[in-house]
């Protein structure tokens, strides 16, 4: 179902990012609370830094979360970046994708969008019911 189809499709455009200067403490709250995702990306000047996990800010210890900046626990990982036109199918078999389980996409804009195995499950899902896909952009 998603061989030939591009990420463009199915990625959330734009992703909810965070400056590389917040907080642990702030970061789970606004954000991994607020919005219930897995992980982020997290600029630094409007620059692309890479993803955070969750797992990433639970190693901070608890004494140190109001101190430490997400920027300096986040790491790049090429495997987890893709344009627009990247076939979700080969996506699908990355290993950088399938231990965290979303990539960030560069939108030929500029812009950042993301993708998830949530998204991707979520799809195939509605296939298996008779359901319909989205359109370019809807997911």
């Amino acid at each position: 179902a998603f061989s030939g189809r591009e990420v463009g499709w199915l990625m959330t455009c734009p992703a909810v990012t965070y400056p590389a200067t917040t907080y642990v403490t702030e970061a789970l709250r606004a954000y991994f609370v607020r919005y219930r995702h897995a992980a982020f990306p997290v600029l630094e000047n409007a620059r692309f830094l890479g993803l955070i996990t969750a797992g990433d800010l639970d190693r901070v210890l608890a004494g140190e979360r109001d101190t430490v900046e997400v920027g300096t626990l986040t790491t790049y990982e090429p495997g987890l970046v893709v344009d627009e036109h990247q076939d979700i199918a080969d996506l699908l078999e990355r290993p950088e994708f399938q231990r965290v389980g979303r990539a960030v996409v560069v939108t030929s804009d500029g812009r950042l969008g993301i993708i998830s195995i949530t998204d991707v499950q979520w799809v195939q899902r509605a296939l298996e019911l008779g359901g319909f896909l989205p359109q370019a952009g809807t997911a």
